[in-house]
């Protein structure tokens, strides 16, 4: 049966990389963004089987009725890869608390959201791979990328907590900082790493990698 790999905030980098090296691996495609069909026919258009999703990562509701359509047109999903994000400049002052807190959706809870969208299908299986695309923000915040520096930080525990909470459950959970600009290059091989931690033995797993080129 075609094991099936869920990318969440699919865009021209990250996004549309991991897909492409999990389609090369044989893997079905779900991606998901608010605009997913371009990226799917792009997809498509290179032999990889795939299907796009509209998501908006601030709707957890509907986040989670995409992704378990996703599951339901596609299998129980292998491998989730979270690459969500607002990259925006935005400092935390002044910013109205309501503003700061739709960054935090975004950035940090859809993630939680996703995650759980797709944790029971694992368990069941007894496997499973979670990968989620952290950022140099999270070990250096800047004042002028403040929310997203608080968001990749928030994001950057979340993976770690999970890891220890879903390893008995068999899933891996795993981030990649990613400690510079992305360019289509590094693109791929952030996209490899993922590819290393979703086929690592698992006395082997290991639940953060920096990436710094």
């Amino acid at each position: 049966m075609t094991q099936h790999a869920l990318i969440v905030g699919v865009g021209p980098g990250i996004g549309m990389a991991a897909a492409r090296r999990f389609g090369r691996e044989g893997y079905a495609l779900s991606v998901l963004s608010r605009n997913p069909q371009v990226h799917a026919d792009a997809l498509s258009s290179e032999g990889l089987t795939a299907r796009g999703y509209a998501a908006d990562a601030t709707d957890f509701t509907g986040l989670t009725v995409a992704l378990e359509r996703a599951q339901s047109e596609q299998g129980a999903a292998e491998v989730l890869v979270y690459n969500a994000a607002r990259l925006v400049p935005q400092s935390n002052f002044p910013l109205e608390p309501e503003e700061f807190m739709n960054h935090l959706r975004i950035n940090v809870g859809s993630a939680l959201v996703a995650v759980q969208a797709v944790a029971a299908g694992m368990h069941e299986k007894g496997a499973g791979t979670v990968l989620i695309t952290g950022g140099g923000l999270s070990l250096r915040p800047s004042g002028r990328y403040g929310t997203l520096s608080v968001g990749k930080a928030a994001l950057r525990s979340l993976a770690l907590t999970l890891a220890q909470d879903l390893e008995p459950q068999g899933i891996h959970v795993a981030t990649v900082t990613v400690a510079l600009s992305v360019k289509p290059e590094n693109a791929e091989a952030i996209a490899d790493l993922y590819w290393t931690l979703h086929t690592q033995a698992r006395a082997d797993w290991q639940s953060e990698i920096v990436f710094s080129g």
